[in-house]
């Protein structure tokens, strides 16, 4: 290589970098929904996971708001902000219960269930940029019914469709405080938080020595399928949408 195509080679590199930043949404507001309201033998640990996850997120990002939501009417009022901020990105993290039914995924409110159906429904709707964790059970289904162009999903997805509850609502408070900016750009993509989930899921199971029963995808593309491995069109996506670190 001459000394001017090693130049234009590392310029290109350069510019490529500062158009990838300016490209990157980054995330407002970020909504916990909490499906753990109502199951008395777990609520005690769902409720200590979720302030551990508000913790690490207060710690190390700067956003404007994080809420709760845990139960349909705080669902209802959420969508309204969502749709009348519809030009802000936000990140929802399903946490808690939920249950497979033979059309539609319920996940446990206090009172009347939300169904990810009328979720997903509601996301492709009203055009809201939004990433999404999905850390609860039913992952395959779950990441199909949110998924919509403009939404970029890290889930965790059962092997062999089983209703498990995933190693990823153990580990996500540590997935969102622990070295998460491989690239040092000082925002925390979803590409970035993905790899990291994989780590974090990984050493979950090996600890206990256990079969690992569920893989963590990224679904950027809006397919609905999610990769283990991002392909390209899942990872250009993904790193479209990040949380700016401290």
């Amino acid at each position: 290589m001459t000394l001017k195509s090693l130049f234009l080679s590392v310029l290109l590199t350069f510019c490529w970098q500062i158009y990838s930043k300016a490209q990157v949404r980054l995330i407002d507001h970020i909504l916990i929904v909490n499906g753990s309201v109502g199951q008395s033998s777990d609520s005690k640990k769902y409720q200590e996971g979720i302030d551990f996850i508000k913790k690490a997120i207060h710690k190390n990002y700067q956003i404007q708001s994080i809420d709760v939501v845990g139960n349909y009417s705080e669902w209802e009022r959420t969508t309204q902000q969502l749709k009348a901020e519809s030009s802000k990105s936000f990140l929802l993290i399903f946490y808690g219960h939920s249950n497979s039914t033979p059309n539609d995924i319920h996940f446990h409110f206090e009172g009347k269930d939300l169904k990810i159906s009328e979720a997903g429904k509601f996301l492709k709707e009203a055009g809201v940029n939004a990433g999404i964790i999905w850390s609860s059970e039913c992952g395959k289904r779950a990441v199909k019914m949110l998924a919509n162009k403009n939404v970029k999903i890290l889930g965790a997805m059962e092997l062999e469709d089983m209703d498990n509850e995933p190693a990823l609502s153990e580990v996500l408070g540590n997935v969102l405080s622990e070295g998460v900016d491989r690239n040092n750009d000082k925002v925390a993509d979803l590409c970035e938080i993905h790899q990291q989930a994989k780590n974090q899921v990984n050493l979950w199971y090996q600890i206990r020595d256990l079969i690992q029963l569920e893989t963590i995808v990224l679904d950027g593309d809006g397919d609905g399928k999610g990769t283990i491995v991002p392909e390209e069109k899942d990872r250009l996506q993904g790193v479209k949408l990040g949380l700016k670190m401290k």
